[in-house]
């Protein structure tokens, strides 16, 4: 069975973004990566206000843009791909516990 590690490059491509969306003005409370028991996959979550009923897809679409600017600022892809990010509400208890 071969286990995934999350690698060095892995955080540096996640602040590098999360760095972006906050300078683009997102809202962020917490964030962080972590492995879901279902397939195994890494997610980065962002805890923030914005997200919640309502407000998920205008959300997704300015976590898009920032992920469009910092890949034209690198020149190159950011290492982190929207399907990769999970927004979460600051009320969501694994963000709350994040916070803490």
């Amino acid at each position: 069975m071969v286990t995934e590690i999350l690698v060095e490059d892995r955080l540096s491509n996640g602040r590098d973004f999360l760095e972006q969306l906050v300078g683009d003005g997102f809202d962020v409370k917490a964030a962080f990566w972590a492995k879901m028991r279902d397939d195994g996959s890494w997610f980065l979550f962002v805890g923030s206000d914005s997200a919640g009923p309502g407000a998920s897809g205008v959300a997704y679409r300015k976590i898009y843009a920032s992920l469009d600017r910092l890949e034209q600022a690198l020149g190159l892809e950011p290492g982190v791909a929207l399907s990769d990010v999970k927004l979460l509400h600051t009320s969501n208890p694994i963000v709350q516990a994040a916070i803490a």
